[in-house]
Parts: C-alpha cells; structure tokens; sequence
C-alpha cells in the first residue's frame, strides 16, 4: 500500500512538473497540494490527476518511501468523532429508518451465482401477518430472485426462507 501510494505521489509531482515545463525535483507536496516555490504556483492532486494516470508508473521498487517519523496520518491516534453516538445509540443507521406506510423486502435468491431457486411458492406465506405481497423477479447480474414485501424488516427475513 505504501508503495502504491508512493507511485501515485511520483506520477502526480510529474504531471504538474510537465504541465509547468519545470523540474519534479523542484516541486514540493503537502496535504494534497503540489507546489512550486519560484514561481509560487500550486496545484491541487485532483487538477493533475487526469494527466498522471496517462504517464507510465515507475517502478515501485526505486521510490523512496517516507520515514515513518513523518507520517501526518498513518500510525498516530486520531479522536472518532462517531464513537460516542454509535456507543449510546443516538447514530441512525438506514435499517433504524422508518417512513409512514414504508414496507421492507426480502430477497430469496440461489446461493450459486447464475443459478435458479428450485421452486417459489407464494402461497407459503402469503396469509402471514404483515406479508403484503410476494413477488418473482430477475435482477440484471443473472441471479434469479423472489422476494415479498412485508410491514416489518423482521418479518421480512423470516418469511423469505418459506419462500421454496
């Protein structure tokens, strides 16, 4: 990974040494931003990017990698500012959201990628409290599904497994 990164860094310094017909050498980076001192130009990694992904890559073995004493970011403790939320269950995550007159659905699907279900049997569930309607459908990715939209995400889950 560092490595990789170390490529992308050389590439990007290159593209703004090429654009600005002025040495890599003479180019400095720091937090995304590629800079030029004598002339004062800068640069941000977005700008150049396009142009970096057409030069060819150097190899990676022949980068110098960065001393780890200068790492702004890897190895150092950084505060999670969602922790707390997460902690007392104040975060809201998309299945804690709940929408007047919103169902939930369930796939039943084969487990083999290109394969079919063996059978689908709507009638299985469809006296079932809170099942409003089972439905038999194809996604595009080759995976023949059927599913049921119901009133509660539990409810969901447990009923697909009756499907067949």
């Amino acid at each position: 990974m560092r490595r990789g990164g170390a490529v992308a860094r050389v590439m990007l310094v290159q593209a703004a040494a090429d654009q600005w017909k002025v040495p890599a050498d003479e180019l400095t980076v720091s937090d995304g931003v590629i800079t030029h001192q004598k002339t004062k130009r800068s640069i941000t990694y977005g700008k150049v990017a396009a142009a970096a992904a057409k030069l060819t890559p150097p190899d990676p073995k022949s980068i110098k990698l960065k001393d780890p004493k200068d790492w702004k970011i890897a190895g150092k403790p950084l505060a999670r500012l969602d922790t707390s939320d997460k902690v007392n269950g104040k975060k809201v995550y998309g299945i804690d959201l709940k929408l007047p007159g919103m169902l939930h659905a369930a796939i039943k699907q084969s487990p083999v990628f290109g394969g079919k279900l063996a059978s689908f049997d709507a009638s299985k569930i469809a006296g079932m409290p809170g099942v409003k309607k089972a439905v038999e459908g194809q996604r595009r990715v080759r995976r023949r599904g059927r599913g049921h939209l119901v009133a509660r995400e539990e409810s969901a889950r447990r009923h697909a497994d009756r499907l067949g």
